[in-house]
């Protein structure tokens, strides 16, 4: 039903990842693959909802979040089988805001929250911002993918801090953000033994939850046990999954009766409003008649992926690529590539090249982490024939190098 091939002109709409390419980038011209939304038109029945209520040409207050309910109810138990309840929900304008709520609600100035880099860079700015100490406990990579430092976690959750303060939380990326992980149920038990054994919060985001690829399977970590959940905030969004990011609006799943209570003290001290008017339609929409679209998206998505694979196989075998389980952000490898070009002695470097050279704006590997040195991340949400330009592009740089 849907030509994924075919996708929409953005330029001058004032979207970001086209429209500041050169404020990004230094140049215009390069094909943007940096910022993580898509280039498909989302669902019709998304537009046609938002158009229809456009012609009432009013938009005073609506009924904010609450009337999302019963769509996020239905979606979850559809899709990942996990039943929850009306009263465990709250709606934020967007995960980041989501998450710095749930810092501030769940944690006290001077503790400590884990983040496990390479990571999403907000996790971090989020948790400084607000006065809390960012303790890190980076993945491990393996030889074609990243697992949890189960051992160094187990060490770092729960401590003391010098000066005051405790490692009170962890905020989870599942599925992972930037490398394209979807942990399974075990790892996800491990977590959450080891946060009930140190009595530590999890904030998880899932932002990316309905971006899997099979034979992987999301699991919702506060539906595995219920000691779990009593320590746990959950944040979905339709926002990647139907490329409505600039609609502003997101859920918060909060089982545990205490930390609701702590959520809504925090929140009636900015008087900020759950959602926008258009994004509470389009969460409906998206949830209640776009499943057919997300169904026929990721086996294109999840094609685009296993392309860029096999191509730099074939073709600049020197850039590697890790096991992608979810998500279209790919996690490319250039350490190999930059032990054998000359000039690359920074960062800085591979990225001037990348831009300037191969005239493609990507993501460095540095804005999650400094374990994304000689890194970079790639977004393949987009049509086949620029993925395909993007690799030309790609190779032919690398083989100008020699």
């Amino acid at each position: 039903m849907y030509n994924f091939d075919t996708t929409a002109p953005r330029e001058g709409t004032g979207t970001l990842k086209f429209d500041a390419r050169k404020e990004v980038f230094g140049r215009q011209d390069v094909i943007p693959m940096w910022i993580a939304d898509m280039d498909f038109e989302c669902p019709r029945a998304i537009g046609e909802a938002i158009r229809q209520r456009a012609t009432h040409n009013v938009y005073g207050y609506d009924f904010g979040g609450e009337t999302c309910i019963p769509s996020v109810i239905n979606w979850l138990s559809r899709r990942s089988h996990w039943m929850i309840e009306e009263q465990w929900l709250r709606f934020t304008t967007g995960v980041v805001a989501g998450l710095g709520f749930a810092i501030r609600a769940f944690t006290r100035p001077g503790d400590g929250v884990v983040i496990q880099p390479p990571v999403y860079s907000p996790f971090r700015t989020m948790t400084e911002v607000n006065d809390r100490r960012v303790i890190f406990n980076p993945l491990r990579h393996t030889e074609d993918s990243f697992e949890m430092d189960f051992d160094d976690l187990d060490r770092k959750l729960g401590t003391d801090l010098e000066g005051g303060g405790r490692v009170s939380a962890i905020i989870l990326c599942n599925p992972h953000n930037p490398v394209g992980r979807v942990f399974t149920e075990q790892e996800l038990r491990q977590l959450g033994e080891l946060c009930v054994k140190h009595d530590v919060t999890i904030i998880s985001d899932e932002i990316h939850s309905d971006l899997v690829f099979a034979p992987h399977r999301h699991c919702h970590i506060a539906s595995l046990d219920p000691r779990f959940a009593e320590r746990c905030v959950t944040f979905v969004a339709p926002s990647k999954t139907f490329n409505v990011a600039g609609l502003a609006t997101s859920a918060a799943i909060i089982s545990s009766e205490s930390m609701r209570s702590a959520w809504d003290a925090e929140y009636s001290r900015t008087h900020i409003i759950d959602g926008t008017l258009y994004g509470h339609i389009a969460l409906r929409a998206a949830y209640d008649h776009c499943e057919d679209w997300l169904e026929e998206l990721l086996p294109y998505l999840r094609d685009n992926v296993e392309f860029v694979r096999k191509f730099l196989a074939a073709n600049v075998p020197q850039i590697h690529t890790i096991r992608q389980e979810g998500t279209y952000l790919m996690w490319l490898d250039f350490r190999e590539a930059a032990t054998a070009a000359a000039g690359w002695a920074t960062q800085n470097d591979l990225m001037s090249w990348l831009v300037n050279s191969a005239g493609l704006g990507l993501s460095s590997g540095t804005d999650f982490g400094r374990e994304g040195i000689g890194f970079a991340r790639m977004n393949v949400a987009t049509n086949r024939a620029t993925l395909e330009k993007a690799m030309d592009r790609l190779a032919s740089a690398i083989h100008i190098l020699g």
